[in-house]
């Protein structure tokens, strides 16, 4: 299967195959990833605070966000590799992926705490990675032009324009 897709095709795939294998080493940790840096990340928060940032900012923020954002790659490339999967497929495919590591944590690891949070969060970041994609593709595709009168081809595209061949 692997020699039969495109040559970015597998790129895709190898760099979502990284990512998982990063995502299990993170989120499967017997203990949290952020632990040791908690008391640095708490002194840079109490200084951004003392110099004007809101303290809704605070810690359980930015443990949150850090969820949303573990998970945008997992949209972006699911709905890179898999056209028809787009937002809807992806994003359950993260919301699906995020339970099922949660209710790991939950079950195996004594250290680790499930959270319906989370869930949210790695979804929502899902449906943020996908969304990209598509504004992405929206204005590269907007940006197509009709180039000696074949609709679709790219500007300056040599390969369909028959005077440049």
């Amino acid at each position: 299967m692997f020699k039969m897709l495109r040559p970015g095709h597998r790129i895709l795939l190898s760099l979502l195959v990284l990512y998982l294998v990063a995502l299990a080493l993170v989120v499967l940790w017997p203990t949290p990833v952020d632990q040791s840096s908690g008391k640095q990340l708490s002194l840079i928060l109490g200084w951004l605070h003392e110099h004007g940032i809101p303290r809704w900012f605070n810690y359980a923020l930015v443990e949150w966000l850090s969820n949303v954002v573990m998970f945008l790659p997992l949209g972006f490339l699911v709905a890179q590799l898999f056209k028809k999967w787009r937002i809807l497929k992806t994003t359950t495919l993260g919301f699906a992926l995020s339970a099922a590591i949660e209710s790991a944590q939950l079950v195996f690891f004594a250290q680790r705490s499930a959270s319906v949070l989370d869930v949210l969060a790695n979804t929502l970041g899902t449906l943020v990675g996908a969304s990209i994609l598509v504004i992405l593709v929206f204005f590269r595709q907007k940006h197509v032009r009709v180039v000696n009168g074949v609709p679709g081809s790219l500007v300056g595209d040599s390969s369909v324009d028959p005077e440049k061949n």
